[in-house]
């Protein structure tokens, strides 16, 4: 499967809900959603196969598989949008795809929460943004589009992290999302997007909220795990910085001398919305609309293949246009 989406660390309820939208390839084959505690303990794999035209729904236990479960109905066609949403009970998990068409499977596990979400396949995202239905989600945007819940006041150091990467071939394995070290430091990661192909003048759109107690965050964007064609970073009150942006490239592993900017558009508690782009001179970061900074493309890089936000922010949406 060529993209694959995972989430950990963030715990659904039962009554929660998750939305899943995008747009499957002409050529699309499969695609799968998977929900549970953790990669060998799933609740429910969700496996629509455009090849066979049918849904394969099963259950892991203990890194076992359970029985299969197929259902003929298939609402789905290869080039079209469509929006998946998950919930579940004690009993089942109920998934309404395209239509209004719905699939129940048996709560084999007895869960009663899942930390793991993971979308693996030929999911592209839709041509237009669309709203959040309530005020209950949040959108992630990407190869899906993945609402998490809104998280309750003060709740800053438990972020969701994200990894996305995109696989060639027709499998792809489960994604772990992991901390990525700056210096002598080291900041929560929310969100890897991998595997990219990122160009000049194309932008990366980030909106999320500063938390009140916010002490610092960082946007990276990169050609490969060793080269670095930007670190963003923001600090209210770290590392001996007061609300100033601090700004590096990493080449060959190591990093190059930190630039730093005193103009600081970011307020803790509220929120904030970030484009980046990229030229052979230079990345671009412009900061709500009317603050710019500039940093040089000290790689000359031509394209970047990694994108992560790390640190104390909380991630609304990410869009690549």
């Amino acid at each position: 499967m060529e993209y694959q989406l995972a989430v950990t660390d963030k715990t659904i309820k039962i009554g929660d809900g998750i939305l899943v939208m995008g747009r499957a390839p002409p050529d699309a084959k499969r695609f799968a959603i998977n929900l549970g505690r953790d990669r060998h303990n799933l609740l429910l794999h969700f496996n629509p196969r455009f090849d066979t035209r049918d849904i394969v729904c099963n259950s892991k236990a203990c890194g076992v598989w359970g029985q299969e479960l197929r259902e003929s109905l298939f609402p789905f066609q290869q080039g079209e949008e469509a929006k998946i949403s998950i919930s579940f009970d004690a009993r089942a998990v109920t998934v309404t795809m395209p239509g209004n068409k719905e699939i129940k499977f048996p709560n084999r596990l007895g869960m009663d929460s899942a930390q793991f979400f993971s979308d693996r396949g030929i999911i592209s995202t839709p041509k237009e943004e669309e709203k959040s239905p309530t005020k209950d989600f949040v959108w992630i945007h990407y190869t899906v589009i993945l609402p998490m819940f809104s998280l309750e006041e003060g709740h800053t150091s438990s972020w969701p992290l994200f990894k996305a990467q995109a696989e060639k071939g027709r499998l792809a394995c489960f994604c772990v999302c992991q901390q990525l070290s700056h210096q002598t430091f080291t900041m929560e990661t929310q969100m890897v997007f991998s595997h990219l192909s990122i160009k000049p003048g194309e932008c990366i759109k980030v909106k999320g909220k500063v938390p009140p107690e916010a002490k610092s965050f960082a946007l990276n964007l990169c050609h490969d795990d060793s080269d670095t064609i930007l670190h963003f970073n923001p600090r209210f009150d770290s590392h001996g910085d007061v609300n100033t942006i601090v700004c590096n490239s990493k080449t060959n592993g190591q990093w190059d001398s930190e630039l730093r900017e005193s103009v600081f558009p970011f307020q803790q508690g509220e929120d904030t919305k970030i484009c980046l782009s990229f030229d052979y001179e230079a990345v671009t970061v412009k900061i709500n609309g009317d603050q710019e900074v500039k940093f040089p493309n000290r790689l000359g890089a031509n394209s970047a293949k990694i994108f992560s936000v790390e640190g104390d922010i909380a991630i609304r949406s990410v869009k690549f246009d």
